[in-house]
């Protein structure tokens, strides 16, 4: 994740903004064939604020692309239209739609 070095995040930091352990994080970082849940990356996205272009990129970067179903485009909707609110209220926008949220709450 080299946009926690750029943004000067640290895995904790990452944890309080994404509700991602910071133990999945350094899974995430150090081991490239960890397999992470699209979830869990889209909350990575989130919680790092990424720009759409740059969620997209990391999105394929961990093997997935967005099916044609309502989650999924929920995930999209996210991304890119409210990836600058918190992992709590893009949590809620889920929620509120019958699916789970992105992350754990606290």
């Amino acid at each position: 994740l080299a946009h926690m070095e750029r943004l000067g995040y640290t895995e904790e930091y990452l944890e309080e903004k994404s509700l991602i352990s910071a133990k999945t994080i350094q899974r995430m970082r150090s081991n490239v064939k960890y397999d992470a849940k699209l979830p869990t990356v889209v909350a990575v996205c989130i919680g790092l604020q990424l720009n759409p272009i740059l969620s997209e990129d990391m999105i394929k970067k961990a093997g997935y692309t967005f099916k044609i179903d309502e989650e999924h485009i929920i995930y999209r909707m996210l991304l890119n239209s409210h990836y600058q609110n918190s992992i709590h209220e893009c949590n809620e926008v889920l929620i509120s739609n019958q699916f789970k949220p992105l992350s754990r709450e606290e």
